[in-house]
């Protein structure tokens, strides 16, 4: 799961974290990588990919739900629509769609807090601090 981190990612799926860190990364960020790769091997990146086409670049952000389990929402926005993405690494299907709708107003300002990229093949990168 963590290949990229460690150097052996696959030549086929960019790595999420694709340069050298001079640090080690928080747990946070670590959760983000995670769920950042579990979503860009999945066929759900065309999708985005595909609305991007036609709506252009979305806006995204990778957050963390509370409780007790390790969930993560993924979202991605444009000024008419929106997707979600739940992400739940110890599931036996990791990703899957949460939520979807079409007015920015219909979607928690917690989701707004965009801290991500999305690249033009729908693959979604975390946004970490280089030091």
């Amino acid at each position: 799961m963590w290949q990229s981190l460690l150097g052996t990612h696959n030549e086929e799926m960019p790595s999420v974290v694709s340069e050298p860190i001079l640090r080690r990364l928080s747990e946070d960020e670590l959760a983000r990588v995670e769920a950042a790769e579990l979503f860009n091997a999945t066929q759900f990146r065309r999708t985005i990919a595909g609305v991007a086409k036609a709506l252009g670049e979305p806006k995204a952000s990778i957050t963390f739900l509370s409780g007790v389990n390790s969930e993560t929402i993924l979202t991605f926005a444009w000024d008419i629509s929106w997707y979600q993405y739940r992400v739940s690494p110890e599931s036996s299907q990791p990703v899957r769609v949460a939520e979807r709708g079409q007015d920015l107003d219909d979607l928690d300002p917690g989701f707004q807090e965009w801290n991500a990229t999305v690249t033009g093949d729908g693959s979604i990168y975390p946004a970490i601090e280089r030091i």
